[in-house]
């Protein structure tokens, strides 16, 4: 499966778990779960995007972002609010010439989640 396959394939079986709740009257059961937790492990990464101290993965970071913000649109759609979000799997702070990948990643995962956070939910 190549990495177009792939983020369809995330985003319509995200997307059609979103709808089936609704279309099912589970709308209304979305608050007993939300608000929503989302945490990110880069450790699903392939080496080309990110490097970590564990076993590396291999999704590429377009994958990732792509379900990320389908999670996001879901929620929205939902009425559900996100809790908070937490990005892991940082390089070994040693190892600098592996950080250029890890801060490419962080900061295109930090561009789907801005604006999702009022300044006065972070004080």
């Amino acid at each position: 499966m190549n990495d177009e396959e792939r983020n369809w394939f995330l985003r319509e079986t995200v997307s059609e778990v979103c709808n089936w709740r609704k279309s099912e009257g589970l709308q209304e059961d979305a608050e007993k779960f939300l608000p929503l937790y989302i945490s990110v492990d880069k450790d699903v990464l392939c080496t080309e995007d990110a490097q970590t101290t564990w076993s590396q993965g291999d999704m590429r970071l377009t994958t990732l972002v792509s379900g990320v913000q389908t999670v996001l649109e879901c929620a929205k759609e939902s009425s559900g609010k996100i809790a908070g979000v937490d990005i892991c799997g940082e390089a070994d702070a040693e190892a600098v010439h592996e950080n250029e990948a890890n801060d490419y990643a962080n900061e295109k995962l930090l561009e789907v989640f801005e604006g999702l956070f009022e300044k006065s939910d972070c004080e």
